[in-house]
C-alpha cells in the first residue's frame, strides 16, 4: 500500500512548468516571476499545469495456499507460501495486468476470479486513499509553500517537518526571505560555543571544543627526536584529522571519510603558515634533540562547520600544552624528570629546567560561511551545508590578519565584496572566539 500510495501521489503531484524557446531554438524554463509577462518568443507552455492522469492503475497481491487466499502478504507470508498472484486494475476496475511468477499449475481458474474480485474491492480502498492525500496535499502547508512564495501559518509540527525532508531548499529560503534561520539564528550569527581544556589525562595537551553540536576532540603526545640536517635546531608538529563512525551516519566504520583528509591538509597548512607556533621553541638540544608533537583531533559530533571546530581544539589544546622537563642519562639520552625531582640538584643539569607553557603567536581563528543567493549565512549547520553549495572558510590570526581562505569549488562569485563581507564576518568571530579561549584558560588557571 505504501508503495502504491507514493507512486499514484507522486504522479498527481507533477507540475509541468512553463518553457520558452531561446535564441538558439533550445527550450528554456521561464522563471515564475515572469510567468504572464509577455517574453520575446512564445512560451511553448502558457501556464504551469498539473499532469493529466487517465484511469490510474492499482494492483492487489495475493498468496495462494491450500483452499485460501490470502490479499496483501506480508514478507514473512511471502517467504512460506509459494504461489502469488499480482491482479493490476485500473480505476474503472478493468484489468490491465496479470501477474504469476512460477509457482503450481492452478487447478481452478475460478481462484484467479476470486483474485479479481479482491482486487475490485481493493482498488476502490486504494483510489479513496489517493484521492484523500491529494485533498490533504493541497490544503497543507507545505504543498502551498512548495506551490507559491507566500507565506502561512503552520497547521502542525508533523506537517513542518514533512515540509523540511520534501523541499530542504525551499524550506530554509522560506526563513532568509525573514532573515532568519531554522534554529532562531540571525544569518550572521554563529552557534554557542564552549571550551574545556585538559579533557584527556593521558595527553601533553589537550581540549574538548563544541560549537553547537559540532564537537572535537584534540590531544598532543609530545616524543623526542633527532632534528632534521635543513632545522636541527627545530621540532616538528604532525597533525591527524579523524572523523569516528559516531560522528554522523555518512561515516562507515573501517572507511575513512574524504573530508577528513582534506580537513588534516588544511590544519597542517594554517598551523604550520600562521606562525603560531615558533618551532625553534620545540627544539632539546641542537642538532641532537627535539619536540616532535603529535596532534590528533576527533570528530565526536559532525553538524556542519568542521574545520572551525577542529581549528579551535587544536589552538585550545596547543595553549593547554605542558613541556616536561626532561634531563641527558649518562648515555647522553634524553629523559623525563619524574615532578618529584623537579627543583633538586641532578647529576646532569636538565635540558628544561622547569615544566613551561608553549609559547603562543597570534593564533588562527576561522569562520566557514555559506553563500546562497544574496544571502550570507555564518557557521552553517549540517543540513545547510548539504543544501547550499558555495562554501567559503575565512581564517584570521588574532590580530584580524588574513591567514588563509579556502572556497573548494562552487559556482564563480560574481562579485568580491562577498568575501570582504565574510572577512568582516570572521572579525567579530574572531574576537568571540578569543574570548571563549581566554575564559577556558581562566577556568583551566583557577583548577
Amino acid at each position: 500500500m505504501i508503495m502504491e500510495f507514493y507512486i499514484g501521489i507522486g504522479f498527481f503531484a507533477v507540475n509541468i512548468p512553463v518553457v520558452s524557446l531561446n535564441e538558439d531554438g533550445r527550450i528554456v524554463l521561464v522563471s515564475e516571476d515572469k510567468v504572464g509577462l509577455k517574453l520575446e518568443k512564445e512560451p511553448v507552455n502558457t501556464e504551469k499545469r498539473k499532469l493529466k492522469l487517465n484511469s490510474p492503475p492499482f494492483s492487489l497481491t495475493c498468496i495462494l495456499h491450500k483452499n485460501y487466499i490470502l490479499a496483501d502478504p506480508t514478507a514473512e507470508e511471502e517467504s512460506i507460501m509459494e504461489t502469488v498472484v499480482t491482479v493490476v486494475l485500473d480505476s474503472s476496475y478493468q484489468l490491465v495486468s496479470l501477474y504469476k511468477p512460477g509457482g503450481p499449475v492452478l487447478a481452478h481458474t475460478s481462484v484467479i476470479q476470486d483474485c479479481v474480485a479482491l482486487a475490485r474491492r481493493r482498488v476502490k480502498e486504494l483510489q479513496n486513499v489517493l484521492n484523500e492525500a491529494i485533498s490533504d496535499m493541497e490544503t497543507s502547508y507545505f504543498y502551498r509553500m512548495a506551490a507559491a512564495n507566500g507565506s502561512s501559518d503552520l497547521s502542525s509540527e508533523m506537517e513542518v517537518d514533512a515540509f523540511r525532508r520534501l523541499f530542504p531548499l525551499r524550506y530554509h529560503e522560506q526563513h532568509l526571505l525573514k532573515s532568519v534561520r531554522p534554529d532562531a539564528r540571525k544569518l550572521g550569527s554563529a552557534r554557542d560555543t564552549t571550551l574545556a581544556l585538559g579533557t584527556v589525562a593521558s595527553a601533553d595537551g589537550s581540549a574538548l571544543a563544541k560549537i553547537g553540536s559540532t564537537t572535537m576532540l584534540a590531544a598532543i603526545k609530545l616524543e623526542v627526536m633527532t632534528p632534521t640536517v635543513e632545522c636541527p635546531d627545530e621540532g616538528s608538529i604532525a597533525i591527524e584529522f579523524h572523523m569516528t563512525p559516531i560522528c554522523s551516519p555518512l561515516v562507515r566504520p573501517g572507511r575513512p571519510a574524504e573530508a577528513a583528509s582534506v580537513i588534516s591538509k588544511q590544519l597542517s597548512d594554517t598551523i604550520l603558515n600562521s606562525g603560531i607556533i615558533d618551532l625553534k621553541e620545540l627544539c632539546l638540544v641542537g642538532g641532537k634533540a627535539a619536540w616532535m608533537a603529535y596532534l590528533d583531533i576527533y570528530c565526536l559530533d559532525a553538524d556542519g562547520a568542521l574545520f572551525d571546530a577542529a581549528l579551535l581544539s587544536a589552538v585550545a589544546a596547543f595553549s593547554h600544552l605542558n613541556i616536561p622537563v626532561v634531563s641527558l642519562n649518562e648515555d647522553g639520552r634524553i629523559v623525563l624528570v619524574s615532578e618529584d625531582k623537579v627543583g633538586l640538584k641532578l647529576e646532569k643539569e636538565p635540558v628544561n629546567t622547569e615544566k613551561r607553557k608553549l609559547k603562543l603567536n597570534s593564533p588562527p581563528f576561522s569562520l566557514t560561511c555559506i553563500l546562497h543567493k544574496n544571502y550570507i549565512l555564518a557557521d552553517p549547520t549540517a543540513e545547510e551545508e548539504s543544501i547550499m553549495e558555495t562554501v567559503v572558510t575565512v581564517v584570521l590570526d588574532s590580530s584580524y590578519q588574513l591567514v588563509s581562505l579556502y572556497k573548494p569549488g562552487g559556482p564563480v562569485l560574481a562579485h568580491t565584496s562577498v568575501i570582504q563581507d565574510c572577512v568582516a564576518l570572521a572579525r567579530r568571530r574572531v574576537k568571540e572566539l578569543q574570548n571563549v579561549l581566554n575564559e577556558a584558560i581562566s577556568d583551566m588557571e583557577v583548577d
